[in-house]
């Protein structure tokens, strides 16, 4: 099947394992009918101070058939006892996720909850909490919704929600054609490019045919 450029909205994150967040982080690209995003900003009012997210780093692929395949990888630091995190995938506009896959934790569960695809990592409720460093792995298929206007794609490539600071996040992304003219976004609902990405590789992969982009902040 032809690659379809479309629209998407990806990964909400809730850390804590007991309250919703809120907060939001964004990173946009936009090239030559291609756009990718993804999340950084400063962090709000009612920052949690109990954990910082030391890294996150993401494989993104898209493929022929405007499937969006994702491989995340989620460190963090807790300076509290925590059970672990969440990772909220959003449902409401009609994205769709199979082959979800616990790649890296002890313990999981998939729910779904106010328009969300909630996978709990970590460990259960009524276990012992833990501190310290822990990394959270998982892998999924992301089903874009139906989009009138097919001319862009946009991805957000590691999600809002997050209620701390990220140290640093890393982005891989393999695309089937070659992205002209990109910009990027960064800031919860930013409108303004900006140069706090650096877009450190750009390669094509010789076994599958598609371009390799690197993306770091």
């Amino acid at each position: 099947m032809k690659w379809t450029k479309r629209s998407v909205k990806t990964l909400k994150s809730s850390f804590d394992r007991h309250e919703k967040k809120t907060d939001s982080r964004c990173l946009s690209a936009f090239g030559g009918g291609v756009c990718a995003g993804g999340v950084f900003a400063a962090s709000p009012q009612g920052q949690d101070y109990s954990y910082t997210i030391k890294s996150i780093n993401t494989t993104v692929t898209v493929n022929e058939d405007s499937t969006v395949d994702f491989v995340e990888e989620i460190t963090v630091d807790f300076y509290s006892p925590h059970l672990g995190i969440y990772r909220d995938l959003p449902t409401n506009s009609g994205e769709r996720y199979e082959n979800i896959e616990i790649i890296k934790s002890e313990w999981y569960s998939v729910s779904h909850i106010d328009g969300f695809l909630r996978i709990s990592l970590g460990l259960p409720d009524g276990a012992g909490r833990v501190t310290g460093v822990h990394s959270y792995k998982i892998g999924y298929t992301l089903i874009m919704p139906p989009r009138a206007e097919s001319g862009d794609l946009y991805l957000n490539l590691i999600g809002f929600g997050f209620d701390t600071d990220i140290e640093t996040a890393n982005i891989t992304m393999y695309v089937p054609t070659y992205m002209e003219n990109m910009s990027f976004y960064t800031g919860y609902g930013s409108s303004s490019a900006s140069d706090k990405v650096e877009v450190s590789d750009i390669t094509r992969d010789e076994a599958s045919g598609k371009y390799k982009y690197t993306f770091a902040v």
